[in-house]
């Protein structure tokens, strides 16, 4: 009995002070974000279609919260409140992208999921899971970014928890989804991929593919890759890293097959952000070390007299999930003189340097802010906007005159709460 309770006692212990999956549970926020906006901006112009008084949808949140559901129902799903239902959903995925008050955001993407979801006619597979998963991320710690591998702490404890719920839910799903595909005729024989790719409704819209999965090989190694990959997932969790990362990359393959032939492109997102969440940090740093010599490292020189500059700068770090940037304030680091950069250049626009071994390239101005979200995978959305704007020219005409306008505040110039600007 001592021995059983000396060994709660440990993991307890191991769980308030060694959080798990760090990475992978920020790239778990990011994807699901990322799902959630999507499917945001893409709704958007249908809503009053997909969920407004005047469609089709007769879904209510009576059936969860009783009487007072019809009070929610005038509210979010009047011919104004679905857009408020969409912002309050769109709002908390961006903030789950960035990292902005990830237990707020998940939150709001929560609320935002269930309205829609008790609404709407149509959904799949991946509604039920990004219901669950974004359950679970209340738990995650609200400063995954910032978190040490010796973090210790009621925070860490819970994001544990977290951490634990999602790979537990994972399993069952993949289980459960293997079993019963076991109980099917087409599964058995192996001619369920087969059936799939030849429909219309669910089928790839490529002849050739179609044709492709005719082919009695093609189409059985196709169906019991599928089962044995679900099968034995939950046993390669305890595989060696090498090997479960291929094995990731092997399932990471298949969502993308479901996504390009059967256009689950939902579903397969928040698999393949599942798929990630499950590489520990182990994992990652042993990738780090592998691909170093093919990525590059991105130095960032920020002006530390202007708030908005440095304000950018803790952001960028923040954002820095694959440890490519250094930001240094050129006032009090004159490293940016080795790139053949004098202060005025660097005091006039932001300078980026790209580095890859000893060749550098440099980015300045607007070129520099591109250069930047092209590496932050949180503003991959956003990167089609800033191309458009680098492209068109308003872009560096928006940027000239922000960085022509921007405050100046002298460190160590503050006297009690009041501050000499200058711009």
């Amino acid at each position: 009995m001592e021995e059983d309770m000396s060994s709660l006692w440990s993991f307890y212990k191991t769980l308030e002070s060694q959080p798990f999956n760090r990475i992978g549970a920020r790239l778990l926020q990011i994807g699901v974000g990322a799902v959630i906006l999507y499917r945001t901006v893409t709704e958007l112009p249908f809503a009053q279609y997909l969920y407004g008084p005047d469609g089709p949808a007769i879904g209510s949140t009576i059936t969860w919260l009783g009487p007072i559901g019809v009070w929610v129902d005038t509210v979010f799903y009047s011919a104004w409140g679905v857009y408020l239902t969409l912002a309050l959903w769109g709002l908390g995925g961006l903030g789950l992208i960035l990292g902005f008050r990830p237990r707020l955001s998940t939150l709001l993407a929560l609320i935002g999921s269930l309205l829609v979801e008790l609404r709407g006619n149509t959904g799949d597979g991946g509604d039920n899971i990004l219901r669950l998963l974004l359950l679970y991320m209340l738990f995650f710690h609200p400063r995954i970014e910032q978190l040490s591998a010796t973090a210790s702490g009621t925070a860490v404890f819970s994001h544990n928890i977290g951490v634990i719920a999602v790979y537990a839910q994972l399993i069952i799903l993949y289980l459960v989804s293997a079993t019963t595909k076991l109980q099917g005729e087409v599964w058995i024989n192996g001619t369920a991929a087969y059936y799939v790719t030849q429909l219309d409704s669910y089928g790839p819209p490529w002849a050739s593919v179609r044709e492709l999965f005719k082919n009695p090989w093609i189409t059985t190694l196709a169906t019991y890759s599928t089962i044995f990959y679900q099968l034995f997932f939950p046993a390669m969790l305890l595989a060696p890293p090498t090997f479960y990362s291929l094995w990731t990359v092997f399932g990471i393959l298949l969502h993308l097959s479901f996504a390009i032939l059967m256009g689950l492109v939902t579903f397969s997102a928040v698999m393949i952000s599942l798929l990630l969440f499950t590489l520990g940090d182990k994992e990652w740093a042993l990738l780090a070390q592998v691909t170093k010599r093919w990525i590059p490292k991105l130095i960032v020189f920020v002006d530390s007299d202007c708030p908005y500059c440095s304000w950018t700068g803790r952001w960028i770090k923040r954002m820095d999930l694959l440890g490519l940037f250094l930001v240094t304030p050129y006032r009090t680091d004159m490293s940016f003189r080795r790139y053949n950069l004098d202060l005025e250049a660097v005091d006039r626009e932001m300078h980026v340097v790209r580095q890859l071994g000893d060749k550098y390239r440099i980015f300045r101005g607007f070129d520099a802010v591109v250069a930047v979200i092209k590496h932050l995978p949180p503003l991959w959305p956003v990167l089609p906007i800033a191309v458009l704007l680098q492209l068109s020219g308003l872009g560096p005409k928006l940027y000239r005159w922000l960085a022509d306008h921007r405050i100046l505040v002298t460190a160590g110039s503050c006297q009690g709460e009041s501050c000499p600007i200058k711009r």
